[in-house]
């Protein structure tokens, strides 16, 4: 119903809001059973998170959208094979705090899986809005960003930390 709003402003900002909103109230009930199974694997959330979507799933492993019941937070868990590249990076990337680096909130693994957990964005993957047509301020703005933080994760003192 905020949708069909008269005033614009008392509307939804953008359909990422809508696709969050949505995926809070159905809390995973759109997904098949396989694909709930599949996402827990290997993975102790407990009560403390909920399963909202799985982004997307291939050999390479997998991306899903959780809540973290407590925060009222959502945040992206990638799973990946135990023997797939990656996980010391992701470790090393819990350290790294800036406002143009996505933050890498935990990394975790056993011997089938290793789990990486970040923080949520809402928008997409950077792939999906770098192919979309831009306005040439605007793809200079991203295009700052992304050169501001991996300046910033490339610093010395970042790889001291590192």
């Amino acid at each position: 119903l905020q949708c069909l709003e008269a005033k614009p402003e008392d509307r939804p900002a953008s359909a990422d809001e809508i696709k969050d909103r949505l995926l809070l109230l159905l809390r995973g009930a759109h997904l098949e059973s396989d694909q709930r199974e599949r996402a827990v694997q290997g993975i102790a959330t407990g009560d403390k998170f909920a399963l909202l979507d799985v982004i997307k799933e291939d050999q390479y492993g997998a991306v899903y959208l959780y809540e973290d019941r407590a925060q009222h937070k959502l945040m992206v868990l990638k799973k990946r094979p135990a023997n797939r590249s990656g996980f010391t990076e992701a470790k090393l990337l819990t350290t790294l705090k800036h406002d143009h680096v996505v933050n890498v909130l935990g990394a975790t693994g056993n011997d089938q899986y290793f789990i990486i957990v970040m923080e949520y964005h809402p928008g997409g993957c950077l792939k999906d809005r770098l192919i979309q047509p831009l306005a040439w301020g605007e793809a200079v703005n991203i295009c700052r960003d992304i050169c501001t933080g991996l300046a910033f994760a490339h610093r010395p003192s970042a790889r001291r930390c590192l």
